[in-house]
């Protein structure tokens, strides 16, 4: 298992404006969502028990035990500096079935100021910023 300070990386830095975010255990559909062209980066944090599942996939990855937004706020407390080179961050269930082309036009109403979108209408404060 790797350390829980171990960040994972394909080039080091953000090779897109666009950011998903999700917390992916052992049974997620996140497979989908890098099938085909895609202009986001992908970041995952794995909570499982299958060592380092979908590291091959991931352009940033660590390993951390917990929920969506507690992952969340630990891997922003860690490396807030590479989630401040994003334009736009989509926090995403690893349960949800997406494919790439549906995840590029949800980041086009990043365009028209959409500040926030969830199913659930909860806010979470983070460092300074409302997640929702």
């Amino acid at each position: 298992m790797e350390s829980k300070f171990e960040l994972k990386t394909k080039s080091g830095m953000p090779a897109s404006r666009n950011l998903v975010f999700t917390s992916a255990g052992d049974n997620a559909n996140l497979l989908q969502w890098v099938e085909g062209k895609q202009d986001f980066d992908l970041w995952v944090t794995y909570y499982g028990d299958n060592g380092t599942r979908y590291s091959d996939v991931a352009d940033f990855y660590n390993v951390h035990k917990g929920g969506k937004f507690p992952n969340l706020l630990f891997a922003f407390q860690n490396w807030r500096q590479i989630f401040d080179a994003y334009d736009s961050i989509f926090v995403l269930d690893d349960d949800i079935v997406f494919n790439s082309s549906a995840l590029e036009r949800l980041f086009k109403f990043s365009d028209v100021r959409i500040e926030t979108c969830s199913k659930s209408g909860v806010n979470i404060y983070l460092e300074g910023a409302f997640l929702t």
